[in-house]
């Protein structure tokens, strides 16, 4: 499965400054890398959900990180309380995260 996506340059010719498009493809897979290794990881801390488990042992709890359960500050973001939390939390994610568009700078 391929992407397509415009590419907008300046014409040439004629001085009007119109731009044409021209359109590009890119490996879905590998075009957003990132966006797989984030689906991975709240796959895996959600495996627990269907089944009627529950992500507690990921949760942000202060007084368990003083503690030291330092996990949970890297694994809270990716856990959900139940699959309906997941599903309204990842959906509009995964959906409109390839429309963000990144503007670097000229230099880099």
């Amino acid at each position: 499965m391929r992407q397509v996506s415009p590419v907008s340059s300046r014409s040439s010719g004629g001085g009007s400054g119109r731009r044409e498009v021209r359109w590009r493809t890119r490996g879905l897979i590998r075009s957003y890398w990132d966006i797989w290794i984030v689906a991975a990881a709240v796959v895996v801390a959600n495996l627990r959900l269907p089944a009627g488990g529950s992500t507690d042992n990921l949760a942000l709890v202060p007084a368990k990180v003083a503690a030291g359960e330092w996990w949970r500050l890297l694994t809270h973001p990716f856990a959900h309380i139940t699959v309906y939390h997941l599903l309204l939390d990842g959906v509009p994610f995964f959906l409109l995260y390839p429309f963000l568009d990144e503007k670097r700078p000229a230099g880099g």
